[in-house]
């Protein structure tokens, strides 16, 4: 028992500690952390590995299949035939009674098939890695989406912090200007209005200050959804707006020529033409022949007890194709 409660202590301690954990990230790093670890990136790959399992699932049809069944019979009660009795000798015009076959049956057969020819299934193989390229383009889409969501969080989260530090300094001031005020109001040297506007100023900068606040823990929260860590989860940005926009700052996509084709997009679009068009191919196959070819062997025993494995004399063979 002692070492049971002594485990449980170890786990919950070591929740803690990774609870207490804190992140801190560049934006590059959060960009690659993203990658790696959002749930929607997870997803995509996921895809992938599915649309790559489908891709050989759909190229096994064609494949040579190879089935093998054994069959086991053990008549109970014998069907009975009526055959005329002339036939072993008998009146004419009455009937003996038969029974055919022996009360026990078995039957082993192993049977190849292979598809020669079938529009269908080419089309599917089309089809199949036309549908792995989707789930390809589908990542990348989502990549660069995380990537955006990533910068655009990581700036907000700036943002809101940078507003704070503006809006601290400018209560800093107001009250020491509010102190000035009441002293010199104090003297005489002041209005009571004066002084009442700037505790009003003061009022609306605390309410922006706290506002300002709740939104960079919401802000915070929806970055660590971002980068797939729990929203609870401290996390530093050791970047600042200024180094952002200078690193961001590139002149020369002025002068570069916009790639259509290159373009995710574009790409996406593309693949969508192609994919309506395997479905119009799809349903021309349907009138087309198909060919297929068969070979079996098989191996059959009767006999009144179950000897069939007693010798090989007792099995008979046949095949077909």
């Amino acid at each position: 028992m002692k070492k049971l409660y002594l485990l449980l202590f170890l786990l919950l301690f070591s929740m803690s500690i990774k609870a207490q954990e804190t992140y801190s990230f560049t934006l590059d790093e959060a960009i690659q952390y993203a990658l790696e670890n959002n749930y929607t990136v997870k997803n995509a790959a996921l895809d992938i590995e599915a649309a790559e399992k489908q891709k050989w699932e759909a190229t096994s049809f064609g494949m040579p299949q190879i089935d093998g069944t054994i069959d086991y019979q053990n008549w109970l009660k014998q069907a009975v035939t009526f055959l005329p009795a002339e036939i072993v000798g008998g009146p004419p015009g009455e009937f003996e009674e038969v029974v055919f076959g022996a009360k026990q049956n078995m039957n082993a057969t192993v049977t190849l098939n292979q598809i020669l020819f079938d529009g269908s299934y080419l089309v599917g193989l089309q089809s199949a890695k036309t549908f792995l390229k989707i789930s390809n383009l589908a990542k990348v889409k989502t990549d660069q989406s995380i990537r955006e969501a990533v910068i655009n969080a990581y700036g907000t989260v700036l943002v809101s912090q940078e507003t704070i530090e503006i809006l601290i300094k400018n209560k800093n001031i107001l009250e020491k200007n509010l102190l000035e005020t009441k002293a010199l109001l104090e003297n005489g040297f002041a209005e009571e209005q004066d002084f009442e506007q700037q505790q009003i100023t003061l009022s609306r900068i605390n309410n922006s200050l706290n506002r300002a606040r709740r939104e960079e823990f919401i802000y915070k929260q929806m970055f660590n959804m971002t980068l797939g860590i729990p929203i609870s989860q401290n996390v530093i940005l050791t970047e600042n707006l200024e180094t952002l926009a200078l690193r961001s700052t590139d002149m020369n996509i002025v002068t570069t020529e916009f790639d259509l084709e290159n373009h995710i997009d574009f790409k996406i679009a593309d693949n969508k033409v192609e994919s309506d068009a395997l479905l119009v191919k799809y349903e021309k196959t349907k009138g087309m022949p198909s060919l297929n070819a068969f070979v079996n062997y098989s191996q059959f025993a009767n006999n009144n007890n179950f000897v069939f494995f007693e010798s090989p004399d007792n099995w008979f063979d046949s095949s077909l194709i």
